[in-house]
């Protein structure tokens, strides 16, 4: 008795080998390529190698042939894809959280409050990745004042979620 296997050749959408595989192979490989790519694309602005493999691998990305990421992987997928390697640190145009928190000379939660405060814009390209802050954005006017303020040992002022909420506590340098 004799078994058929249903085998074709196809172009892999991650690396644009030619490889002989089954369909549910090219199921497999077709169903999220196109978003991986652009996702390394948009990590490799700000991110190393190693950050971006492991990024991908706790998303659960996984490759063609359902192996998890290592560095070769991913430099061969963006070799075939013309994606730069990140650039060196001081020629980025993205810092990091922990980047900004140095620059500033403040811890990683002041950071992150201004983020979330929306003093410092930041953008996440998905869950796992680290926040990336434009390096023009430390110069806003908003950001300085917040860094002084920090500095300066004064809280920044509270945000009432709800007007009919009244504040328990006054600030001194509100009264």
């Amino acid at each position: 008795m004799s078994r058929w296997n249903v085998f074709a050749t196809i172009e892999c959408p991650l690396c644009g080998a030619k490889e002989r595989t089954s369909h549910k192979f090219l199921l497999k490989v077709t169903v999220n390529s196109r978003e991986v790519i652009d996702l390394v694309r948009e990590l490799a602005q700000g991110c190393d190698d190693a950050a971006i493999v492991g990024i991908l691998n706790r998303l659960g990305y996984r490759t063609g042939n359902e192996n998890t990421w290592n560095e070769k992987r991913l430099q061969h997928v963006r070799h075939s894809n013309g994606i730069p390697a990140c650039p060196p640190a001081e020629q980025r145009n993205w810092v990091t959280m922990s980047q900004a928190a140095l620059h500033f000379n403040v811890s990683l939660m002041v950071v992150r409050r201004m983020i979330a405060q929306k003093i410092l814009p930041a953008r996440q390209v998905v869950k796992c990745a680290p926040w990336m802050i434009e390096r023009v954005h430390p110069e806003l006017p908003a950001v300085q004042k917040e860094i002084r303020r920090v500095h300066e040992g004064r809280r920044s002022p509270l945000i009432v979620l709800n007007n009919s909420q009244t504040r328990l506590f006054t600030d001194s340098s509100e009264v």
